[in-house]
């Protein structure tokens, strides 16, 4: 028979455990330290509301980027998904965002092959980013921190990407507006890709 504590130490486990506390956004320095980002609740409810939704379509998550990233009909994104395909490089505002402190965008930039390479992604996502912000000499306080989450984290396993953090240090900038423009774009993302 269980003792009591036993008990309730198991049930705190079993039940309790999954549930996470979120006690405030993430800040630029938390962003920079690689501690683990979480997502808001309402925001991860959305997320897993989504999640959901395709899956019951018997879709993958990589066929979903496929369509809302990189623009393809739902018969070329599954083939994508299933064969692989040479789309090249696309940065997109992330729908689902990590919760973060006012003033900081996060970005995606997804590769349409399972690369991996953290070098790589980095360089592509410098590239996509100095080539589509605004110009720099207008723009010098927009600073950016990019990260690869490992393995255990990832939920679209098939594409590599990256997740880009960014921010205006010296409020010269106007990247409220880019990020808009980038939300306003985000069914066919930045259609000017970066060749591999």
């Amino acid at each position: 028979m269980r003792k009591p504590a036993k008990l309730f130490t198991w049930l705190f486990f079993l039940v309790l455990s999954p549930l996470r506390v979120f006690a405030s956004p993430a800040s630029w320095e938390k962003i920079l330290s690689a501690e683990p980002l979480e997502r808001h609740p309402s925001v991860n409810q959305a997320y897993e509301k989504h999640r959901a939704a395709y899956l019951a379509k018997k879709k993958t998550a990589e066929a979903v980027i496929f369509e809302d990233v990189f623009g393809l009909d739902e018969r070329q994104a599954r083939q994508c998904s299933e064969n692989g395909c040479e789309l090249g490089y696309r940065l997109t505002i992330n729908r689902f965002p990590y919760w973060l402190e006012d003033g900081i965008a996060h970005l995606l930039l997804f590769s349409s092959q399972s690369v991996w390479d953290e070098a790589v992604l980095k360089q592509k996502s410098e590239e996509l980013l100095r080539q589509h912000l605004p110009d720099p000499t207008q723009y010098r306080g927009i600073e950016w921190s990019i990260r690869i989450n490992p393995p255990w984290k990832r939920t679209v396993k098939g594409l590599g990407h990256a997740h880009i953090f960014i921010r205006d240090t010296e409020g010269t900038a106007n990247l409220t507006q880019w990020v808009d423009q980038l939300k306003q774009l985000r069914k066919s993302s930045i259609d000017k890709p970066v060749s591999d």
